[in-house]
C-alpha cells in the first residue's frame, strides 16, 4: 500500500476547500437554496430525474456500500493471491474501517445538534416536494458521509483521472440527491461530505502507517465482522430512538 502521493493530497485538499467555501455562503441561505433545488421536482420535465434520484437515494447508495462488504469477502476467500487482489483487499478494508467510524460519529452528531429535517420545519413544509421518507435528525447527512468515506480511499488508490471523476460524481450525486428529494439542507450534505472525506483519508493514513504490516488471512474477516456489527448496532439504536 503506497503512501498518499502529493498529487492525491492536493486533490483531497482542493475538494475539501471547495466544499468548505460552498458551506460559508450556504449557511445564511440554507432554506432558500434547498427550496430552489427541491422546487425543480415539481416541473414535468424533471419527472425522469425525480425517479432516478429517488432510486439512487433509496436503493443504489445502500447497494454501493453493500458491495464493499461482498467484495471484501470474495477477495478474502479467493485462493488466488495475485497482487491486484491483495491491493483490493487492503483498499476495501480501509473503506470499511472508515465506514465503521462514520456510522456512530454521524449519528452522535445528529443527536447532539438535533436539527429537524426540512419537512419537519414550519413554514418550510409549505414549499417542499418530499419525494422520499427519512427519519431522525438532519445534520449532518449520513448518506453524504458514508458515500465519501468509502470513496475517498478509492480516490487515493486510482491514478486514472477518469476513475477519480466517476467515483467523485457518485459521491456528489448521492449528496445532491438528498437535497433534491427534500430530506436534507445544503449545509447537511456539505458537512457530511467533509466528515466522510476526513474519515476516509484518516483511515487510509492510519492503515498504511500501523496496520499494513499486520495484514493476514484473518484480518479481512475481522474488519468485515466488526464493521457489520457496528452498522447493525447503530441501526437498532436509531430505530429505538426514532
Amino acid at each position: 500500500m503506497e503512501e498518499v502521493s502529493n498529487e492525491n493530497r492536493i486533490l483531497i485538499i482542493i475538494v475539501s476547500v471547495i466544499l468548505f467555501i460552498l458551506l460559508l455562503p450556504a449557511i445564511p441561505f440554507d432554506n432558500s437554496i434547498m427550496i430552489s433545488i427541491n422546487g425543480a421536482t415539481s416541473h414535468p420535465i424533471y419527472t425522469i430525474l425525480n425517479v432516478l434520484f429517488i432510486i439512487e437515494t433509496s436503493f443504489i447508495h445502500y447497494i454501493f456500500v453493500a458491495m464493499f462488504f461482498i467484495l471484501l469477502l470474495v477477495v478474502a476467500i479467493a485462493k488466488d493471491k495475485a497482487p491486484v487482489l491483495e491491493e483490493w483487499k487492503i483498499i476495501l478494508m480501509v473503506s470499511l474501517i472508515a465506514f465503521a467510524f462514520e456510522e456512530p460519529l454521524i449519528n452522535l452528531l445528529k443527536i447532539i445538534i438535533g436539527r429537524p429535517r426540512p419537512f419537519d420545519q414550519w413554514p418550510l413544509v409549505l414549499f417542499l416536494n418530499q419525494l422520499t421518507s427519512a427519519s431522525g435528525y438532519s445534520f449532518p447527512s449520513g448518506h453524504s458521509a458514508s458515500g465519501f468515506c468509502v470513496i475517498a480511499p478509492l480516490l487515493l488508490k486510482f491514478e486514472n483521472r477518469i476513475y477519480k471523476i466517476l467515483f467523485s460524481l457518485f459521491g456528489y450525486l448521492t449528496a445532491f440527491a438528498r437535497v433534491y428529494v427534500g430530506v436534507h439542507f445544503p449545509t447537511d450534505i456539505i458537512v457530511g461530505s467533509l466528515v466522510g472525506i476526513g474519515l476516509g483519508l484518516l483511515s487510509y493514513i492510519v492503515f498504511s502507517k500501523f496496520l499494513i504490516d499486520k495484514v493476514d488471512d484473518k484480518l479481512p474477516y475481522i474488519v468485515f465482522a466488526v464493521t457489520l456489527s457496528i452498522y447493525i448496532a447503530v441501526t437498532i439504536v436509531n430505530s429505538l430512538i426514532h
